[in-house]
């Protein structure tokens, strides 16, 4: 069987790592996601983390609130793990 390459974009990765510190536990419902520190941890520009967050709030896991930033909602752990396995 061959196996292929995935090319995933910077905003999807991002994406993923957001949610897997939503599923341990290192961003809970009510957290503030910042930009900044999150760009700084992961070493990349704070774009593909914009992006990221809005990827997420159509599908209800985080909220922008202007002049505030993005916060977590509520979700159950074993719905978004479903949600988006990979």
């Amino acid at each position: 069987m061959k196996k292929t390459v995935v090319r995933q974009s910077l905003k999807d990765q991002v994406k993923s790592i957001l949610i897997e510190r939503m599923i341990d536990g290192d961003h809970d419902p009510g957290d503030s996601i910042k930009e900044l520190q999150v760009a700084n941890e992961i070493g990349t520009s704070q774009a593909p983390v914009r992006d990221a967050i809005r990827c997420l709030e159509p599908l209800g896991n985080v909220e922008s609130i202007p002049h505030v930033g993005a916060l977590v909602q509520t979700f159950i752990k074993e719905e978004i793990e479903v949600a988006y396995q990979g």
